[in-house]
Formats: C-alpha cells, sequence, structure tokens
C-alpha cells in the first residue's frame, strides 16, 4: 500500500488562488482539490477517496475561469 495524496496545507481564497503566509494572494498561483484550506481535515479517510472527485473537478474548472479572468 501506498499513500499518493496530501490534504490540506495550501490556503486559498475565494478564487483558489493560493496565499501567502500574509493572506495575500500569490499572483497567478492556483491551487484545487483536497490540497486547499484544509477543506476536508481529519475526517477524510483513504478508502473513500471517490467522494473527492466533486470537489476536485469544481474547484480545478473554478480554479481556471478566475485565471483567465486574471489573464484579461
Amino acid at each position: 500500500r501506498a499513500v499518493h495524496y496530501t490534504m490540506g496545507g495550501i490556503v486559498i481564497n475565494e478564487k483558489a488562488q493560493v496565499l501567502s503566509k500574509e493572506r495575500e494572494p500569490i499572483k497567478g498561483l492556483y491551487a484545487t482539490g483536497l490540497e486547499v484550506s484544509d477543506m476536508v481535515g481529519p475526517t477524510y479517510s483513504t478508502w473513500s477517496s471517490g467522494h473527492a472527485f466533486g470537489f476536485a473537478s469544481y474547484s480545478g474548472r473554478h480554479a481556471a475561469l478566475n485565471a483567465i479572468d486574471e489573464m484579461k
């Protein structure tokens, strides 16, 4: 068995922009899925990994749309 994911640790804002230690957006850097904002916390178990797909899909699209807006 191997663990192949992380949970939490990266803090983002409502646009999915990664925040610095000072809680300021880092220009051009976005993050999505379980890695962001300690969304799931200790309640997420390794046997239920399929449940994360919905948020991963949504947050990826949301981040991409915000990145496109930032490039305009």
